[in-house]
């Protein structure tokens, strides 16, 4: 038996062996209060490098995109997930898109997606992990998904317009440079550029309101044209 039942403080910020008669967590911050019999109210900070359980992960082949979804449980101190993405054939994943955290606190069931756009449609495999990443920067890799589909043979699926963005939906079928180029109903050319076989995003603000041409050669060979209208 011991020689003596006292209790004896170890530190000034040490709240050594004393009977604990309640506990609160605050789960926007994590921290911790602590309350004692006779010792008073003690208050601490609970880090977690790894804060969120992902429930599930999950993708599927859409006609012209990949969807990506999951579901999490116990998102504290979480900044969000970074998506991450790679074909097959390839070593290395290449980040694509952030999502930014919901951060509802200690909860179970909070759903996420991610539609990828961009993802080369004429690849037959694609692969996809999150790297979850928490306020502290430290971060946690999901399992990784693969999403099959059947390939598409066309170099151009098709264009799109915002105010700002034209985008060309471009696949990698041969794996050589293609030359993209836009021209006015004038025929002055105001964009002309060399590119990989892959989704270009063109930026056009700063364009004037009309309508445009857009071209896209491989090699000596005009492989797809279409016009669209900007606002």
């Amino acid at each position: 038996a011991p020689a003596s039942t006292a209790w004896v403080q170890e530190g000034s910020t040490e709240m050594g062996n004393v009977v604990i008669s309640d506990l609160a967590l605050r789960p926007s911050d994590n921290t911790l209060i602590v309350g004692t019999h006779g010792y008073g109210i003690w208050k601490t900070s609970i880090t977690s490098a790894l804060p969120v359980s992902l429930t599930s992960f999950s993708g599927k082949s859409q006609k012209s995109y990949n969807a990506l979804s999951w579901v999490v449980a116990n998102e504290f101190n979480n900044k969000g997930y970074v998506v991450e993405r790679r074909y097959k054939g390839e070593n290395n994943f290449v980040e694509i898109g952030f999502v930014a955290a919901k951060g509802y606190g200690n909860n179970t069931g909070v759903n996420y997606s991610f539609d990828d756009i961009r993802s080369d449609l004429a690849n037959p495999q694609t692969f996809y992990r999150l790297r979850q990443v928490d306020k502290d920067d430290a971060f946690k890799y999901s399992p990784v998904v693969m999403i099959s589909r059947t390939p598409s043979f066309k170099l151009v699926e098709y264009i799109s317009t915002n105010a700002n963005t034209l985008l060309v939906r471009m696949n990698n079928i041969s794996g050589e440079k293609i030359m993209v180029k836009v021209s006015d109903m004038n025929g002055r050319i105001v964009y002309r550029q060399n590119v990989s076989a892959s989704t270009q995003q063109i930026p056009i603000g700063n364009w004037g309101p009309g309508a445009y041409i857009t071209e896209v050669w491989l090699g000596n060979k005009r492989e797809f044209v279409d016009k669209f209208v900007k606002q």
